[in-house]
Protein backbone atom coordinates (compact mmCIF):
# COMPACT_ATOMS: atom_id res chain seq x y z
CA UNK A 1 0.00 0.00 0.00
CA UNK A 2 0.84 3.41 -0.79
CA UNK A 3 1.63 6.14 1.60
CA UNK A 4 0.10 9.60 0.05
CA UNK A 5 2.70 11.86 0.33
CA UNK A 6 0.56 15.05 -0.81
CA UNK A 7 -1.77 15.51 2.02
CA UNK A 8 -3.49 18.41 1.77
CA UNK A 9 -5.20 19.89 5.22
CA UNK A 10 -8.76 22.40 4.39
CA UNK A 11 -8.92 26.18 6.87
CA UNK A 12 -12.32 26.03 7.30
CA UNK A 13 -12.17 29.23 9.16
CA UNK A 14 -10.19 30.85 6.47
CA UNK A 15 -12.64 29.54 3.64
CA UNK A 16 -15.53 31.01 5.44
CA UNK A 17 -13.85 34.65 6.56
CA UNK A 18 -13.27 34.87 2.39
CA UNK A 19 -16.75 34.60 1.84
CA UNK A 20 -18.01 36.82 4.24
CA UNK A 21 -15.17 39.36 2.65
CA UNK A 22 -16.87 38.82 -1.21
CA UNK A 23 -20.34 39.19 0.35
CA UNK A 24 -19.84 42.10 2.15
CA UNK A 25 -18.21 43.73 -0.90
CA UNK A 26 -21.13 42.84 -3.34
CA UNK A 27 -23.60 44.05 -0.93
CA UNK A 28 -21.18 47.43 -0.79
CA UNK A 29 -21.76 47.46 -4.37
CA UNK A 30 -25.14 47.06 -4.13
CA UNK A 31 -25.42 49.76 -2.05
CA UNK A 32 -23.62 52.62 -3.81
CA UNK A 33 -25.59 51.60 -6.54
CA UNK A 34 -28.64 52.16 -5.10
CA UNK A 35 -27.50 55.45 -3.45
CA UNK A 36 -26.64 56.99 -7.27
CA UNK A 37 -29.83 56.01 -8.14
CA UNK A 38 -31.69 57.45 -5.51
CA UNK A 39 -29.30 60.80 -5.28
CA UNK A 40 -30.24 60.49 -9.18
CA UNK A 41 -34.14 60.30 -8.45
CA UNK A 42 -34.12 63.44 -5.46
CA UNK A 43 -32.25 65.31 -7.80
CA UNK A 44 -34.44 64.88 -11.06
CA UNK A 45 -37.12 65.77 -8.94
CA UNK A 46 -35.50 69.00 -6.93
CA UNK A 47 -34.87 70.40 -10.60
CA UNK A 48 -38.64 69.28 -12.26
CA UNK A 49 -39.72 71.98 -9.27
CA UNK A 50 -37.20 74.20 -8.89
CA UNK A 51 -36.82 75.55 -12.61
CA UNK A 52 -40.07 75.60 -15.00
CA UNK A 53 -39.32 74.28 -18.10
CA UNK A 54 -41.41 76.53 -19.90
CA UNK A 55 -38.77 79.40 -18.70
CA UNK A 56 -36.21 77.15 -20.63
CA UNK A 57 -37.98 78.01 -23.71
CA UNK A 58 -38.89 81.71 -23.00
CA UNK A 59 -37.63 83.70 -25.60
CA UNK A 60 -37.07 87.62 -24.67
CA UNK A 61 -38.26 90.59 -27.23
CA UNK A 62 -34.62 91.32 -27.48
CA UNK A 63 -32.94 87.96 -27.68
CA UNK A 64 -31.18 86.55 -30.72
CA UNK A 65 -32.51 82.57 -31.04
CA UNK A 66 -35.94 81.34 -30.76
CA UNK A 67 -35.84 78.21 -28.50
CA UNK A 68 -39.39 77.81 -29.04
CA UNK A 69 -41.19 79.37 -31.88
CA UNK A 70 -44.63 81.31 -31.02
CA UNK A 71 -47.70 80.76 -33.02
CA UNK A 72 -49.65 84.07 -32.96
CA UNK A 73 -47.94 86.33 -35.79
CA UNK A 74 -48.50 90.11 -34.56
CA UNK A 75 -47.57 93.33 -36.49
CA UNK A 76 -50.59 94.99 -37.26
CA UNK A 77 -54.48 94.59 -36.38
CA UNK A 78 -56.51 92.49 -37.09
CA UNK A 79 -54.22 89.51 -35.61
CA UNK A 80 -55.13 86.96 -36.51
CA UNK A 81 -55.83 83.61 -33.67
CA UNK A 82 -56.61 80.58 -35.96
CA UNK A 83 -53.65 78.23 -34.45
CA UNK A 84 -54.98 79.20 -30.66
CA UNK A 85 -57.73 79.35 -28.30
CA UNK A 86 -58.33 82.70 -27.34
CA UNK A 87 -59.23 82.71 -23.36
CA UNK A 88 -58.68 85.76 -21.33
CA UNK A 89 -58.48 89.57 -22.48
CA UNK A 90 -57.49 92.31 -20.33
CA UNK A 91 -56.32 95.81 -20.37
CA UNK A 92 -53.33 96.45 -19.61
CA UNK A 93 -51.61 100.68 -18.85
CA UNK A 94 -52.58 101.94 -22.60
CA UNK A 95 -52.57 98.86 -23.88
CA UNK A 96 -54.13 94.58 -23.51
CA UNK A 97 -52.97 91.46 -22.90
CA UNK A 98 -54.06 88.82 -25.13
CA UNK A 99 -54.11 85.06 -23.11
CA UNK A 100 -54.51 81.75 -25.14
CA UNK A 101 -54.03 78.52 -24.01
CA UNK A 102 -50.39 78.31 -25.20
CA UNK A 103 -48.87 82.75 -25.10
CA UNK A 104 -49.52 85.34 -23.35
CA UNK A 105 -48.83 88.62 -25.52
CA UNK A 106 -48.16 91.87 -24.63
CA UNK A 107 -49.87 94.59 -27.68
CA UNK A 108 -49.90 98.05 -27.90
CA UNK A 109 -52.68 99.85 -29.93
CA UNK A 110 -50.77 99.93 -32.69
CA UNK A 111 -50.29 95.92 -32.98
CA UNK A 112 -46.62 96.03 -31.93
CA UNK A 113 -45.67 93.21 -29.02
CA UNK A 114 -43.20 94.42 -26.78
CA UNK A 115 -43.53 91.22 -25.42
CA UNK A 116 -44.53 87.53 -26.05
CA UNK A 117 -44.05 84.21 -24.53
CA UNK A 118 -45.14 80.90 -24.53
CA UNK A 119 -46.18 79.57 -20.86
CA UNK A 120 -47.10 75.46 -21.28
CA UNK A 121 -49.72 75.96 -18.56
CA UNK A 122 -52.12 73.63 -18.69
CA UNK A 123 -54.77 76.25 -16.88
CA UNK A 124 -53.07 79.67 -16.91
CA UNK A 125 -54.76 82.67 -15.01
CA UNK A 126 -54.09 85.69 -15.15
CA UNK A 127 -53.76 88.42 -12.92
CA UNK A 128 -52.82 92.04 -13.52
CA UNK A 129 -50.94 94.84 -11.58
CA UNK A 130 -50.36 98.73 -12.35
CA UNK A 131 -46.80 98.07 -13.94
CA UNK A 132 -46.72 93.60 -13.93
CA UNK A 133 -48.39 91.01 -14.05
CA UNK A 134 -48.85 87.58 -12.49
CA UNK A 135 -49.50 84.29 -14.80
CA UNK A 136 -49.63 80.73 -13.22
CA UNK A 137 -51.16 77.65 -13.67
CA UNK A 138 -54.02 76.93 -11.41
CA UNK A 139 -54.36 73.10 -10.17
CA UNK A 140 -50.22 73.06 -11.74
CA UNK A 141 -46.95 74.29 -10.07
CA UNK A 142 -45.41 76.82 -12.22
CA UNK A 143 -46.25 80.69 -12.20
CA UNK A 144 -44.13 84.28 -13.45
CA UNK A 145 -44.41 87.83 -12.94
CA UNK A 146 -44.26 89.58 -16.43
CA UNK A 147 -43.45 93.05 -17.35
CA UNK A 148 -43.79 95.13 -20.32
CA UNK A 149 -40.21 94.49 -21.01
CA UNK A 150 -40.10 90.84 -20.21
CA UNK A 151 -39.81 88.33 -17.46
CA UNK A 152 -38.97 89.54 -13.75
CA UNK A 153 -39.28 85.99 -11.87
CA UNK A 154 -40.39 82.62 -12.74
CA UNK A 155 -40.22 78.80 -11.06
CA UNK A 156 -42.22 76.64 -9.69
CA UNK A 157 -43.66 75.96 -6.23
CA UNK A 158 -43.56 72.62 -4.44
CA UNK A 159 -47.52 72.08 -3.82
CA UNK A 160 -50.23 72.83 -6.73
CA UNK A 161 -51.38 76.80 -6.72
CA UNK A 162 -55.08 77.17 -5.81
CA UNK A 163 -54.94 81.32 -6.48
CA UNK A 164 -52.87 84.31 -6.57
CA UNK A 165 -52.77 87.97 -6.72
CA UNK A 166 -50.22 90.45 -8.38
CA UNK A 167 -49.48 93.25 -6.68
CA UNK A 168 -49.11 97.20 -7.56
CA UNK A 169 -45.64 97.97 -6.75
CA UNK A 170 -43.43 94.36 -6.50
CA UNK A 171 -45.12 91.67 -4.72
CA UNK A 172 -46.88 88.86 -5.82
CA UNK A 173 -48.87 86.14 -3.77
CA UNK A 174 -49.58 82.53 -4.36
CA UNK A 175 -52.21 80.40 -2.61
CA UNK A 176 -50.90 76.34 -2.55
CA UNK A 177 -52.20 73.41 -1.08
CA UNK A 178 -50.54 72.34 2.57
CA UNK A 179 -50.47 68.92 3.91
CA UNK A 180 -51.64 69.93 7.16
CA UNK A 181 -53.54 72.93 6.69
CA UNK A 182 -56.31 73.80 4.04
CA UNK A 183 -53.97 76.00 2.27
CA UNK A 184 -50.84 78.49 2.83
CA UNK A 185 -50.27 81.50 1.64
CA UNK A 186 -46.80 82.91 0.45
CA UNK A 187 -46.20 86.67 -0.31
CA UNK A 188 -42.82 86.56 -2.13
CA UNK A 189 -40.81 90.10 -3.65
CA UNK A 190 -40.18 91.26 -7.37
CA UNK A 191 -36.76 88.48 -7.22
CA UNK A 192 -38.37 86.03 -5.71
CA UNK A 193 -37.62 85.73 -2.33
CA UNK A 194 -40.31 85.36 0.28
CA UNK A 195 -41.73 88.05 2.69
CA UNK A 196 -44.34 85.81 4.68
CA UNK A 197 -46.18 82.82 4.89
CA UNK A 198 -49.82 82.10 6.54
CA UNK A 199 -51.10 79.42 6.94
CA UNK A 200 -54.97 78.21 7.13
CA UNK A 201 -57.64 75.94 8.44
CA UNK A 202 -60.16 77.37 5.74
CA UNK A 203 -60.60 77.16 2.30
CA UNK A 204 -58.74 79.70 0.65
CA UNK A 205 -60.76 81.14 -2.22
CA UNK A 206 -59.09 84.79 -3.31
CA UNK A 207 -56.46 87.01 -1.99
CA UNK A 208 -56.09 90.57 -3.35
CA UNK A 209 -53.27 93.36 -2.23
CA UNK A 210 -53.51 97.05 -1.03
CA UNK A 211 -52.18 99.77 -3.30
CA UNK A 212 -49.46 100.26 -1.51
CA UNK A 213 -48.64 96.45 -0.94
CA UNK A 214 -48.81 96.46 2.40
CA UNK A 215 -51.23 94.49 3.23
CA UNK A 216 -52.91 91.39 1.78
CA UNK A 217 -56.64 90.65 2.18
CA UNK A 218 -57.83 86.65 2.13
CA UNK A 219 -61.13 85.57 0.96
CA UNK A 220 -61.71 81.93 2.58
CA UNK A 221 -65.16 80.17 3.37
CA UNK A 222 -65.50 77.45 6.80
CA UNK A 223 -69.06 76.00 8.12
CA UNK A 224 -69.89 75.87 11.38
CA UNK A 225 -70.61 73.57 13.61
CA UNK A 226 -74.72 73.96 13.18
CA UNK A 227 -73.86 73.90 9.57
CA UNK A 228 -73.86 77.47 8.33
CA UNK A 229 -71.58 78.79 5.66
CA UNK A 230 -69.63 81.51 6.42
CA UNK A 231 -67.29 84.10 4.01
CA UNK A 232 -64.40 85.45 5.68
CA UNK A 233 -61.66 88.27 4.89
CA UNK A 234 -58.50 88.19 6.82
CA UNK A 235 -56.68 91.30 6.58
CA UNK A 236 -52.60 90.72 6.79
CA UNK A 237 -49.93 92.98 7.62
CA UNK A 238 -47.03 92.09 4.86
CA UNK A 239 -44.25 94.24 6.95
CA UNK A 240 -45.15 92.86 10.63
CA UNK A 241 -45.88 89.80 9.07
CA UNK A 242 -49.46 89.13 11.46
CA UNK A 243 -52.93 89.17 11.06
CA UNK A 244 -54.77 92.28 11.65
CA UNK A 245 -58.05 91.02 12.06
CA UNK A 246 -60.85 89.09 10.22
CA UNK A 247 -64.22 90.21 9.23
CA UNK A 248 -67.33 87.02 8.76
CA UNK A 249 -70.59 87.17 6.48
CA UNK A 250 -72.70 84.65 7.04
CA UNK A 251 -74.94 82.71 4.84
CA UNK A 252 -72.86 83.80 1.90
CA UNK A 253 -70.13 81.96 -0.28
CA UNK A 254 -67.22 84.17 -1.32
CA UNK A 255 -66.47 84.70 -5.14
CA UNK A 256 -63.67 87.71 -5.12
CA UNK A 257 -61.88 89.51 -3.10
CA UNK A 258 -60.42 93.58 -3.98
CA UNK A 259 -58.57 96.30 -1.76
CA UNK A 260 -59.56 99.70 -2.84
CA UNK A 261 -57.26 102.88 -3.57
CA UNK A 262 -58.84 104.13 0.12
CA UNK A 263 -58.19 100.90 1.71
CA UNK A 264 -61.69 99.68 1.82
CA UNK A 265 -62.34 95.68 0.88
CA UNK A 266 -65.52 94.53 -1.32
CA UNK A 267 -65.85 90.84 -1.01
CA UNK A 268 -67.92 89.91 -4.05
CA UNK A 269 -70.13 86.22 -2.81
CA UNK A 270 -73.03 84.54 -4.70
CA UNK A 271 -76.15 86.75 -2.84
CA UNK A 272 -74.44 90.54 -2.25
CA UNK A 273 -71.39 92.76 -2.16
CA UNK A 274 -69.74 92.97 0.90
CA UNK A 275 -68.09 96.77 2.04
CA UNK A 276 -65.69 96.54 4.62
CA UNK A 277 -64.04 99.83 5.94
CA UNK A 278 -60.24 99.89 5.92
CA UNK A 279 -60.05 99.43 9.42
CA UNK A 280 -62.24 96.55 9.71
CA UNK A 281 -64.98 98.49 11.97
CA UNK A 282 -67.53 98.93 9.60
CA UNK A 283 -69.18 96.34 6.91
CA UNK A 284 -71.79 96.39 4.48
CA UNK A 285 -74.21 94.20 2.37
CA UNK A 286 -75.14 95.27 -1.29
CA UNK A 287 -78.14 92.92 -2.36
CA UNK A 288 -77.91 92.19 -6.17
CA UNK A 289 -80.66 93.18 -7.88
CA UNK A 290 -80.83 89.80 -9.70
CA UNK A 291 -78.86 86.94 -10.15
CA UNK A 292 -74.49 87.53 -10.25
CA UNK A 293 -73.40 87.00 -13.93
CA UNK A 294 -69.99 89.52 -14.18
CA UNK A 295 -68.51 91.40 -11.82
CA UNK A 296 -65.16 93.24 -12.49
CA UNK A 297 -63.18 95.61 -10.11
CA UNK A 298 -61.80 98.82 -10.29
CA UNK A 299 -59.19 100.93 -7.87
CA UNK A 300 -62.35 102.61 -7.08
CA UNK A 301 -65.21 101.02 -7.69
CA UNK A 302 -66.86 96.72 -8.33
CA UNK A 303 -69.05 96.98 -11.49
CA UNK A 304 -71.78 94.13 -10.83
CA UNK A 305 -74.13 92.79 -13.69
CA UNK A 306 -77.22 91.07 -12.58
CA UNK A 307 -80.19 89.34 -14.83
CA UNK A 308 -83.22 86.97 -14.64
CA UNK A 309 -83.38 82.97 -15.98
CA UNK A 310 -84.12 84.48 -19.14
CA UNK A 311 -81.27 87.49 -19.92
CA UNK A 312 -83.83 89.22 -22.28
CA UNK A 313 -82.53 92.16 -19.57
CA UNK A 314 -79.59 93.01 -17.56
CA UNK A 315 -79.11 95.05 -14.30
CA UNK A 316 -75.70 97.05 -14.56
CA UNK A 317 -74.56 98.26 -11.03
CA UNK A 318 -71.44 100.59 -10.37
CA UNK A 319 -70.54 100.44 -6.61
CA UNK A 320 -68.22 103.05 -4.89
CA UNK A 321 -65.43 101.79 -2.48
CA UNK A 322 -67.86 103.49 -0.04
CA UNK A 323 -70.61 101.33 -0.68
CA UNK A 324 -72.61 103.96 -2.99
CA UNK A 325 -74.78 102.10 -5.90
CA UNK A 326 -75.56 103.53 -9.42
CA UNK A 327 -77.52 101.49 -11.25
CA UNK A 328 -78.82 101.45 -15.01
CA UNK A 329 -80.72 98.82 -17.12
CA UNK A 330 -79.95 97.19 -20.86
CA UNK A 331 -82.42 95.21 -22.66
CA UNK A 332 -80.31 92.62 -23.19
CA UNK A 333 -78.04 90.11 -22.61
CA UNK A 334 -74.52 91.37 -21.22
CA UNK A 335 -71.94 88.93 -22.44
CA UNK A 336 -68.71 90.51 -21.16
CA UNK A 337 -67.64 93.58 -19.60
CA UNK A 338 -64.58 96.20 -19.16
CA UNK A 339 -64.31 98.29 -16.13
CA UNK A 340 -61.90 101.28 -15.95
CA UNK A 341 -62.01 104.54 -13.68
CA UNK A 342 -63.06 106.70 -16.40
CA UNK A 343 -66.00 104.44 -17.80
CA UNK A 344 -67.71 100.79 -18.45
CA UNK A 345 -67.87 98.83 -21.85
CA UNK A 346 -70.39 96.34 -21.89
CA UNK A 347 -70.46 93.61 -24.78
CA UNK A 348 -74.23 92.90 -25.42
CA UNK A 349 -76.41 91.02 -27.88
CA UNK A 350 -76.98 93.81 -29.43
CA UNK A 351 -73.54 95.12 -29.91
CA UNK A 352 -71.05 97.20 -27.43
CA UNK A 353 -71.91 99.71 -25.52
CA UNK A 354 -70.30 102.42 -23.47
CA UNK A 355 -70.65 104.45 -20.48
CA UNK A 356 -69.14 107.18 -17.83
CA UNK A 357 -68.48 106.68 -14.56
CA UNK A 358 -71.93 107.74 -13.76
CA UNK A 359 -72.93 105.53 -16.13
CA UNK A 360 -74.45 107.65 -18.49
CA UNK A 361 -74.15 106.04 -22.35
CA UNK A 362 -71.86 107.72 -24.21
CA UNK A 363 -71.59 105.70 -27.51
CA UNK A 364 -72.39 101.91 -28.83
CA UNK A 365 -70.83 100.08 -31.77
CA UNK A 366 -72.09 97.73 -34.07
CA UNK A 367 -69.51 94.38 -33.54
CA UNK A 368 -69.94 90.88 -35.58
CA UNK A 369 -71.34 88.28 -33.30
CA UNK A 370 -68.33 85.98 -33.36
CA UNK A 371 -67.23 88.68 -30.46
CA UNK A 372 -67.52 87.11 -27.53
CA UNK A 373 -64.77 89.08 -24.80
CA UNK A 374 -64.04 93.20 -25.07
CA UNK A 375 -61.71 95.38 -23.25
CA UNK A 376 -61.24 99.13 -23.21
CA UNK A 377 -58.03 100.45 -22.66
CA UNK A 378 -58.71 104.42 -23.24
CA UNK A 379 -59.98 105.56 -26.67
CA UNK A 380 -58.90 102.19 -27.66
CA UNK A 381 -61.40 99.26 -28.13
CA UNK A 382 -60.27 95.30 -28.29
CA UNK A 383 -62.85 92.70 -29.92
CA UNK A 384 -62.02 89.21 -29.54
CA UNK A 385 -63.38 86.22 -31.32
CA UNK A 386 -62.59 82.72 -31.92
CA UNK A 387 -60.51 83.92 -35.20
CA UNK A 388 -58.81 87.28 -34.04
CA UNK A 389 -58.54 90.28 -32.04
CA UNK A 390 -59.31 93.34 -33.44
CA UNK A 391 -58.84 97.17 -32.60
CA UNK A 392 -61.22 100.04 -32.87
CA UNK A 393 -60.97 103.50 -31.86
CA UNK A 394 -64.09 104.70 -29.59
CA UNK A 395 -63.42 108.66 -30.57
CA UNK A 396 -65.05 107.22 -34.01
CA UNK A 397 -68.28 106.73 -32.94
CA UNK A 398 -69.70 109.57 -32.03
CA UNK A 399 -73.16 110.18 -29.51
CA UNK A 400 -75.42 110.30 -32.47
CA UNK A 401 -74.16 107.58 -35.09
CA UNK A 402 -74.29 105.60 -31.23
CA UNK A 403 -77.94 106.13 -31.08
CA UNK A 404 -78.49 105.41 -34.88
CA UNK A 405 -76.11 101.85 -34.05
CA UNK A 406 -78.75 101.14 -31.13
CA UNK A 407 -81.83 101.62 -32.88
CA UNK A 408 -81.53 99.67 -35.85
Amino acid sequence: MKKNKDKVTYDIEEYRKKKKREKAVHRLIRVMVAVVLLLAAVGGVYFYQKYDLGELMYQSPNSQTVSQETSVQTGSFPISLDSVTPLELEPFQDGTLLLTDEELLVIHPDGSVPNQFVHSFTNPVLRIGHEQFLLYDRGGYGYRMENEKGSLVSGRTTASIQAGACGYQSHFALVAADPHYAASVTVYDKSGQELLTWYSLEQVVDVAFSQDDRYLAVASVLFQNDGAMVSRIHLLDIEKEEEVGSVDYKDALPVAVHVKADGQIHLVTDSFLGVVSADLSEQRQIPYLQQLRRYQFSDSATLLINSGASEVSSAVSLVSANGDRTEQMVQSSVLDCSLQEDGVCLLTGNGVLWYSSKLEQQGSHTVSSEVFQVSRSGDSLYLMSPSQLNRTDLREHTDSSAEEEENS
